[in-house]
């Protein structure tokens, strides 16, 4: 993406992000700070005014200036080696912090977008993937070949203006094509 288009702003899928720091705190998280974190990013779904976006940006950063002695907290084992005590709490507030930097947390908040739409999941995108991977399950056993001109054709059925199925069929390709490409990629 930023090779073909380096000026393009990205917005980060702020379940995905949830989901990732889920991960890392746990569904039920023990010490305090987790569960702190785990609420925060519960309210992140919820952030989808200017106002609520600067609010958890504010809260976020009240929540790391309250548990910034943490990540300096270490355990030493038995053999002498040493770790940092919070590791999964640090990899989230590592994370969420580059998400900040990148301004990739709001970007579908940003008022310049001239009343474009900016969504704040990707579930537009993931939907059709996942009707596709149903349709490949469905067949499965398929040979690579058939599952690419199955791609092909449910591709071009599910199209705002699909082709008639005779040019369909002129546009697809061979089986020589298809090992071809395979092979190149």
């Amino acid at each position: 993406m930023r090779t073909c288009w380096p000026e393009t702003r990205m917005q980060r899928c702020l379940f995905h992000v949830f989901m990732d720091v889920t991960v890392l705190t746990t569904r039920h998280p023990v010490l305090p700070a987790g569960r702190q974190l785990l609420d925060l990013t519960h309210r992140l779904l919820h952030a989808t005014t200017q106002e609520r976006a600067r609010e958890w940006i504010r809260d976020y950063a009240n929540w790391k200036s309250r548990w910034r002695k943490r990540p300096a907290e270490t355990n030493t084992y038995s053999d002498g080696s040493v770790q940092q005590a919070h590791q999964r709490h640090v990899r989230a507030r590592n994370m969420l912090d580059r998400r900040i930097r990148e301004g990739a947390l709001f970007e579908f908040l940003q008022p310049d977008h001239e009343g474009t739409t900016i969504p704040w999941t990707n579930n537009r995108i993931e939907s059709p993937d996942a009707r596709l991977q149903e349709m490949l399950h469905n067949h499965r056993g398929l040979s690579l070949i058939r599952r690419t001109k199955a791609i092909h054709w449910y591709c071009s059925r599910h199209t705002q203006q699909p082709l008639a199925p005779d040019q369909i069929l002129e546009d697809c390709r061979t089986n020589q094509q298809i090992q071809d490409l395979y092979q190149k990629a």
